[in-house]
């Protein structure tokens, strides 16, 4: 009898913990598609800063109580969008809704913005080969010289921002390289800049097996809502592109961080800018969001820009800096729609720094397709170069790009850490204890 209690109680145990393995398990999106939840969020509108919730719930059907929200958005990532009258309302539906059971969040939507670029005063002459000194800076044009004639696949970067100047010269030239759900539509066109020039580095630094993708996430004065880049995020990674970048953040929070997680659990590697205020990066999002690929910047001679953030949350630096101040070569050369004042113009920032590393992840997608976004991760950091006296707060060194030519062996994945709540506990041990009576 007591072998019989045994072989029941471990039956019963092992039930138990596969019940906890699969509780781990993040919950299955299920429901609408990405596209049509943004188009919800649309119909929302922009809603006054303070009146709108994000709620993270165990599914996505429908909550019971919005405790009297105007409108709302639900279906998708388990996300629910909640639209109030005031803050007043917002803030005690925000507190009775933490309380609700099976609630994993609940935050109020940020704004959000591009990582505000220094502009220079001297404007680009033309496009040059390559465009700044940038390029020169990560040997990204020595790494496009030993891949020539090598046939790669396509790899696909989503750049979420401000949209792209599909009728800027260069971009007419390179139309090839522009591809996805918003390739030259007018939802997609570039009315701040930002977008533009960030695009003009990828593919500047990139052979053209890179393609690009525009997703129009920040208005024409360069400013968005977190729940709607968030839905972005997961959208572009439904629609199978391979990197996404991202030269933009807002303050901390639940939101972006859990999109993030949503696109590297689908195998799509997320850059982000560090940011620009000289602060901790993990102060901002996504930029602090552990699964990122964090750049900072640095200027020509590899000393860090005055305005980088850093800290753990830097994974690598690149450049978006200066060369020398007051030269005429100053910051990173790329393209700008015309109504900036010039087809090439000169800007600094790690909005300008991300993109650098956004190629470069691509070039190791493309030369290993199995590489994960941890691989990729693991590999950029690896190769990267470290200058004399090199700050490791802004990352473990300057991008490397003939260095990813070759890459280190990827590192095996760390065991999943099975955590269990008190009554989980409880449950466990009573199980078990039936093995010594």
């Amino acid at each position: 009898m007591k072998h019989g209690r045994r072989w029941i109680s471990l039956l019963l145990a092992a039930l138990l913990l596969l019940g906890l393995a699969g509780g781990t398990a993040a919950a299955a999106p299920g429901g609408m598609d990405g596209a049509a939840f943004l188009a919800q969020l649309d119909a929302l509108g922009k809603g006054a800063d303070g009146t709108r919730l994000v709620v993270k719930t165990g599914s996505n059907a429908a909550l019971g109580n919005d405790f009297g929200a105007l409108a709302k958005a639900e279906g998708y990532n388990a996300w629910h969008v909640l639209q109030y009258a005031d803050k007043d309302a917002a803030a005690r539906a925000l507190d009775q809704l933490r309380r609700q059971p099976g609630v994993v969040y609940v935050q109020i939507s940020q704004r959000v913005s591009l990582i505000e670029p220094f502009v220079e005063t001297t404007n680009g002459s033309g496009e040059a080969e390559p465009m700044s000194w940038g390029a020169p800076m990560v040997q990204s044009p020595e790494m496009k010289r030993a891949l020539a004639g090598r046939e790669l696949p396509d790899i696909v970067i989503a750049i979420l921002d401000t949209g792209l100047d599909f009728t800027h010269p260069y971009f007419e030239e390179h139309a090839d390289r522009i591809t996805g759900r918003f390739a030259f539509s007018h939802w997609a066109q570039d009315d701040y800049g930002h977008g533009t020039h960030v695009a003009g580095i990828i593919c500047d630094n990139a052979p053209d097996n890179v393609k690009i993708s525009p997703y129009k996430v920040l208005d024409g004065w360069g400013y968005g809502n977190d729940i709607y880049i968030a839905t972005a995020m997961c959208a572009a990674a439904d629609d199978g592109v391979d990197i996404i970048s991202m030269s933009l953040g807002g303050p901390g929070g639940s939101v972006m961080d859990d999109a993030v997680v949503y696109a590297v659990e689908k195998g799509v590697a997320v850059v982000a800018s560090a940011g620009n205020n000289n602060w901790d990066a993990s102060n901002n999002s996504p930029a602090g969001a552990p699964l990122a690929i964090t750049v900072s910047a640095v200027n020509k001679d590899g000393t860090p820009a005055f305005f980088s953030n850093y800290g753990a949350a830097v994974d690598i630096a690149a450049p978006g800096g200066y060369a020398a101040l007051n030269e005429e070569t100053n910051a990173i050369n790329s393209t700008t729609p015309l109504f900036c004042g010039s087809y090439y113009q000169k800007w600094a920032g790690t909005s300008m720094s991300a993109p650098f590393v956004s190629a470069a992840a691509a070039v190791l997608k493309s030369l290993y397709p199995g590489y994960t976004p941890a691989d990729i991760k693991y590999a950029l950091k690896y190769t990267a170069r470290k200058t004399q006296n090199w700050d490791s707060r802004y990352g473990a060194g300057i991008l490397n790009c003939v260095g990813l030519l070759n890459p280190p062996e990827p590192q095996p994945p760390e065991p999943p850490v099975v955590t269990r709540s008190l009554w989980q506990w409880v449950l466990y041990i009573f199980f078990f204890g039936w093995l010594w009576m």
